[in-house]
């Protein structure tokens, strides 16, 4: 039998007591496993990427943009967060255990930060070294903080998209719709300068496009792909891009130190939108029936 309740000071029945791991191991889904299954379905395919050593512009860039789309990819097991409880949620908050805000930075902190933190950080050690990446303290941080950043809007969207929904297929495929829609913007598939204008505009609502633009002016500042090719006495340079520089500026990305991290603060401000609207509408959901 479960425990009685308590009626506390305020005339309302007081949940039982429980520790946070006894809920996250018994009432929730296994976030372990979520964790691992990440790990398990990414590595081995970034493992056989590897296999191809990345010293082209080609596979370098076909790497880096799997990086960002395995990141939003994986972010989409965020939409259970809040449809899995929706009725818990509405049930505790009638009964007056807490506030909806209490309820929604709680699931922030407890289980969304971390468990887009940890996949992230293990998977960046994991691949950088694998691929053959720029051997530099800065570049392997910048480029772990940029899956992060990407795993936190990804997740974020999902949230925003999932909060109040019953159904947690129905908010999967429109996650998996809206990435796929993002991932044609993102600078691999289209040159973004080459996009029509009256297009051109959803490259801005693309999370993978501000993700693959920070890797790759990250990875290919200093790159030089004709090592020992007299520039002057070989006239082949002016047909081909041999060094990082020309590739990012074909791309329109801008080579300055703001190149790279605008990128991050155009996430940043994307994970702010998307948590907002998620916690509006959480406070404007009708719990009562």
């Amino acid at each position: 039998m479960p425990p009685p309740s308590v009626i506390n000071s305020d005339g309302f029945p007081s949940a039982p007591s429980k520790t946070y791991w006894t809920v996250v191991f018994t009432n929730q889904p296994s976030q372990i496993l979520v964790l691992f299954s990440n790990l398990v379905c990414s590595t081995p395919r970034v493992c056989l990427a590897s296999y191809f050593k990345s010293d082209s512009i080609a596979q370098i860039a076909g790497v880096l943009f799997f990086l960002t789309t395995n990141q939003c990819f994986s972010s989409i097991t965020a939409v259970e967060l809040f449809v899995v409880e929706k009725k818990l949620f509405m049930h505790e908050y009638i009964s007056g255990y807490y506030r909806v805000s209490s309820y929604f930075f709680g699931k922030l902190v407890s289980d969304l930060l971390p468990m887009r933190m940890l996949p992230s950080v293990i998977f960046t050690c994991i691949t950088y070294f694998l691929l053959g990446l720029k051997p530099t303290v800065e570049a392997f941080f910048i480029m772990m903080f940029s899956l992060i950043m990407v795993a936190y809007a990804a997740s974020s969207m999902a949230l925003a998209i999932a909060a109040g929904q019953s159904v947690v297929s129905i908010a999967t495929l429109l996650m998996t719709i809206s990435f796929v829609f993002m991932m044609i913007f993102s600078g691999l598939l289209v040159n973004l300068r080459t996009v029509v204008p009256w297009l051109s505009w959803l490259q801005y609502l693309s999370i993978p496009r501000y993700g693959y633009a920070a890797l790759q002016h990250n990875e290919f500042l200093g790159l030089d792909f004709c090592p020992g090719l007299n520039v002057t006495a070989n006239s082949t340079c002016n047909f081909a891009t041999c060094t990082g520089e020309e590739f990012l500026v074909n791309q329109g990305i801008d080579l300055s130190p703001w190149g790279l991290w605008k990128n991050h603060v155009a996430l940043a401000c994307m994970i702010v939108i998307f948590l907002t609207i998620a916690y509006l509408k959480l406070l404007f959901l009708k719990k009562f029936t």
